[in-house]
């Protein structure tokens, strides 16, 4: 599968579409922030959703993992200049933080 990036005007639909055909599978985030390193910031937690806050110029894009009986973990990616479906995961780029991976399982 090649990679897909989907246009700014696109994110809410796709990522309410994207949320309800992912969700509860296992997720993993990691964030590339420069180099080859990348750190694992959730690893095998239920997937819940993916929200943007596109208002007032401030563009946000928040991911929620976990359950009623797993624990909870949000991560919220400021100012995200690009978002891409590669092979499977979903890749997040921001203009301050580098690239998001976000892996679903299951």
């Amino acid at each position: 599968m090649a990679t897909q990036q989907v246009p700014v005007s696109e994110w809410l639909s796709f990522f309410n579409q994207f949320s309800k055909e992912q969700s509860g599978k296992s997720a993993t985030i990691e964030v590339q922030s420069g180099g080859d390193d990348s750190q694992r910031l959730a690893d095998h937690l239920p997937f819940v959703g993916i929200s943007a806050d596109l208002k007032d110029h401030e563009k946000d894009i928040t991911i929620s993992l976990g359950g009623q009986s797993e624990r909870s973990f949000t991560h919220v990616i400021s100012m995200p200049s690009q978002v891409e479906l590669d092979n499977g995961s979903l890749l997040i780029t921001s203009e301050n933080e580098g690239t998001t991976r976000l892996t679903l399982q299951g």
